[in-house]
């Protein structure tokens, strides 16, 4: 009776996991003539963005940085590179979007990198593909590249 109840649940977790399966439709940079923007996170706690208002529990401050644009650019690519379940998807001049795959079952979470020269910060999104809770993950993410960000800024 255990055994079959095991059963259970594990095919409604594969079952309810295809059903959520797909690419997240709303990370683009938007550029009007005013300014450049990432898109806002949705309303679900699986999603971070420097760009939300402070007062919003999808808020995480932007990454900071000094010299040249070019070389913080270079230095982010790094850091992502170096990230075994990381890899770059696109690179723009002043954008950079990177995938994220999760260990145990190969989630895919979407990050964002948008550069701001004149004010010399990096905006950050980071948001689950799929599913509704993120367990703190993509906020941990973020705070992990920071600290790295952070090392690699002093060197």
């Amino acid at each position: 009776m255990k055994s079959m109840l095991k059963l259970m649940v594990i095919i409604l977790f594969f079952f309810l996991l295809a059903c959520t399966t797909g690419n997240t439709s709303n990370l683009t940079v938007h550029d009007t003539t005013v300014n450049t923007f990432l898109e806002p996170c949705p309303k679900t706690p699986n999603c971070v963005s420097s760009m939300e208002p402070e007062v919003d529990k999808h808020y995480i401050p932007p990454l900071l940085y000094t010299g040249e644009k070019k070389l913080a650019y270079q230095k982010l690519e790094a850091i992502i590179e170096a990230d075994s379940r990381g890899r770059i998807i696109s690179k723009q001049e002043n954008y950079l979007k990177a995938e994220f795959t999760s260990m145990i079952f190969g989630f895919v979470d979407d990050v964002e990198f948008l550069f701001s020269p004149a004010l010399s910060t990096i905006e950050v999104r980071s948001a689950s593909r799929v599913g509704y809770y993120d367990f703190g993950v993509n906020r941990r993410r973020i705070e992990d590249i920071r600290k790295r960000w952070a090392k690699n800024q002093s060197q």
